[in-house]
């Protein structure tokens, strides 16, 4: 079925598939945020496609083969945000400008003097200063928004981020984003989603086609999770949950050295999902969820039981942590870390079978002078087993 649009439509249903789509000069399809449009292949050729979200849906569009947008065709995707966090962004279609992003004043991006609230993350930069914010005085790294890599947006308020511009460039049915560096140690890189659909990221299913277990050979084995950002702290999201990226939401990742790699993502690998939360997880395996505040932070880390679980290195369940100068911090450490750096680790993954006999090390990092408590909560958890923190 071929679908050729010159007038104007709003879909508003659930679901509309088609085999070709073509949007010509003078039409425009609305997709709204409870909506989604599924298409072989899809043209905007002179018309333009919107794409709404807001608080709790995000409209999808999905192209199953090609997607091409020419003579001054565009797609916009509005992407809603809830509060005035900074937010790890990736552009959800390719050509945004960056300065004509700023200078959408319907962004309401934050402002410091002559900086405005959008950032590139270079990791061969000092600790500290990764962030490269854009300057109103000067030029900034990127033209456009690049494909599939991760930005640091802040809005002034809650409302939507508008990107236009066209359909992703696919080779063989992927975006590639190439990842290298000139740091010598610092091997972490944002990464996003580059599609206007949901993505699978993680799964408890280890046979299932994820995002994560397509690249995870690329990864450093301690860290082979995607790292995303709460307004406060990296958290890791790896085969101990099931996860969708949102259209527009980005993550980190870490590599294992500083040699280039191709980060892919299938277009196959697109799903319609009807909320903007961006984990979605299935029955939670047994965990522990260990906190710690100052009074004015609170930090947690979290060790979680199943059949496979090792006191070793787990890769793809354990997780380590994204040191990124938090003043309090909570993890642990391998019982068992032979063959490792033993780095911190903010998911650790253990056998169910011997819950009385792990001795678990944790690690804490606080200010000085600053009185700190503990605190935890237990899910499945056999009822008859108590939990002890000692300072040993």
């Amino acid at each position: 079925m071929r679908t050729y649009f010159n007038l104007f439509l709003t879909l508003t249903t659930s679901l509309c598939l088609a085999q070709t789509t073509t949007v010509s000069t003078g039409g425009s399809i609305t997709i709204q945020s409870t909506s989604s449009w599924s298409t072989s292949d899809l043209s905007v050729s002179g018309g333009s496609v919107v794409i709404n979200s807001d608080a709790t849906n995000s409209g999808t569009l999905i192209a199953t083969g090609t997607g091409s947008t020419s003579s001054g065709g565009t797609i916009t995707y509005n992407r809603y945000l809830d509060d005035t966090d900074y937010h790890i962004i990736s552009s959800p279609v390719e050509g945004q400008a960056v300065t004509a992003f700023v200078n959408n004043t319907d962004n309401t991006l934050a402002t410091s003097g002559t900086l405005v609230g959008v950032g590139k993350y270079d990791n061969s930069n000092a600790s500290g200063s990764r962030w490269e914010w854009y300057d109103t005085s000067s030029s900034f790294a990127d033209t456009n928004f690049n494909t599939g890599e991760g930005y640091a947006i802040r809005r002034t308020s809650a409302g939507t981020l508008s990107f236009e511009g066209g359909y992703p460039t696919t080779e063989t049915n992927e975006v590639k984003v190439t990842l290298s560096t000139d740091a010598n140690g610092h091997f972490w890189y944002m990464v996003g989603n580059p599609y206007t659909a949901y993505m699978t990221a993680t799964s408890t299913n280890e046979s299932a086609n994820t995002l994560l277990s397509y690249n995870v050979d690329l990864l450093d084995q301690a860290y082979a999770a995607l790292y995303f950002y709460d307004g406060e702290s990296w958290t890791p999201v790896n085969g101990t949950s099931d996860t969708y990226i949102a259209p527009g939401q980005a993550f980190a990742v870490r590599m294992v050295d500083k040699n280039p790699y191709i980060f892919r993502m299938p277009q196959s690998y697109q799903k319609h999902i009807t909320q903007t939360d961006n984990f979605y997880k299935a029955d939670e395996l047994p965990k522990l969820t260990l906190y710690t505040t100052d009074g004015d932070r609170l930090a947690q880390t979290v060790v979680m039981y199943t059949d496979n679980g090792t006191e070793g290195l787990d890769p793809g369940y354990d997780a380590g942590t994204f040191e990124s100068g938090q003043e309090l911090t909570l993890d642990t450490k391998l019982i068992d870390p032979m063959g490792t750096q033993d780095p911190n680790f903010s998911i650790q993954v253990l056998s169910n079978m011997r819950y009385e006999e792990q001795v678990i090390p944790v690690a804490i990092k606080a200010a000085a002078d600053k009185e700190i408590s503990f605190s935890y909560e237990s899910t499945n958890i056999p009822s008859n087993l108590d939990v002890y923190l000692e300072d040993r």
